[in-house]
């Protein structure tokens, strides 16, 4: 049985972080490190253009990929499910890699800071397909009071992630609390 080599890396590195303590969670690993960073940067960059300072949490969280494809859309879809599903099996840590202006990254504790006006974002953990021209990401934004989220498919075009404009099948979204 051939594996190819992410999927080797992936395996590798979910079997170190389930002998991991909570307080010792995975970074993400180095080859897909760059895309994940430039997907969440690009990402909240388009979604909330006006906000000044985000506050990040600093843990992926595995949210349900709640996109649907139709039955005749490109394979590269599945991958990005697929591949989202196996690395969402793992909280990692986010660091400071982040390409936006200004930014802080949180424990997911401050989650539930209900006397601030912060703008949160809480992230999953990026799915590709093969050529990693393809992504998928889960993501909630809002203060602790209220906040929404949804799921995307990006295509990387002249070197950005944009939402997939290709995308056929059901949309989603959801809102109320996103509980660590």
């Amino acid at each position: 049985m051939k594996v190819s080599i992410p999927a080797m890396l992936l395996r590798i590195v979910a079997s170190a972080s389930a002998q991991n303590t909570p307080s010792e969670k995975p970074k993400l690993a180095r080859p897909e490190e760059r895309d994940s960073y430039d997907v969440y940067s690009d990402l909240l960059r388009v979604t909330k253009p006006d906000i000044a300072t985000w506050t990040i949490i600093q843990e992926t969280k595995d949210f349900t990929f709640c996109l649907k494809p139709a039955q005749n859309l490109d394979p590269s879809y599945r991958q990005v499910i697929d591949d989202y599903a196996l690395k969402n099996q793992t909280k990692f840590i986010l660091e400071r890699l982040f390409s936006i202006p200004q930014y802080t990254l949180a424990s997911p504790e401050r989650w539930f800071d209900r006397g601030t006006s912060r703008m949160f974002a809480i992230l999953s953990a990026v799915g590709f397909s093969v050529d990693r021209t393809r992504s998928g990401v889960c993501y909630s934004t809002g203060t602790a009071a209220g906040h929404s989220g949804t799921c995307l498919f990006l295509v990387k075009k002249d070197g950005k992630w944009q939402d997939d404009n290709g995308y056929r099948g059901d949309a989603c979204g959801f809102g109320g609390a996103v509980y660590y």
